[in-house]
């Protein structure tokens, strides 16, 4: 998992936005976006499916369809949603819902 460079993220939003952009529906995007890469992650080494992609996705179909961004604007979008979502999970989380383990006699 890469924390500073996301190629998962940055990867998903592309193939999304390509695909947004050639006229496919959202749904079809979504799948482009995620699955389509997997070659591409195969050589990198990486996940074959990843949340942060998903999320990258996600971030890049709300910003070309529901807000009206243009192509660029949504590649950022999507990007800045997959790292939102990546580190959400690693530093926000986890201090939102600390348990106290002092207060945890056994």
């Amino acid at each position: 998992m890469g924390v500073v460079i996301s190629k998962n993220s940055i990867v998903c939003s592309a193939f999304t936005v390509a695909a947004l952009y050639f006229g496919l529906d959202p749904v079809k995007a979504f799948v482009v976006g995620n699955f389509l890469p997997i070659p591409l992650r195969m050589l990198f080494g990486t996940r074959i499916f990843s949340q942060t992609g998903s999320a990258a996705s996600l971030g890049a179909i709300i910003g070309y369809h529901w807000l009206k961004y243009s192509i660029l604007h949504s590649y950022l979008l999507g990007v800045i949603s997959g790292y939102f979502y990546l580190y959400w999970w690693l530093f926000i989380y986890p201090r939102i819902f600390a348990i106290d383990r002092k207060s945890i006699e056994v």
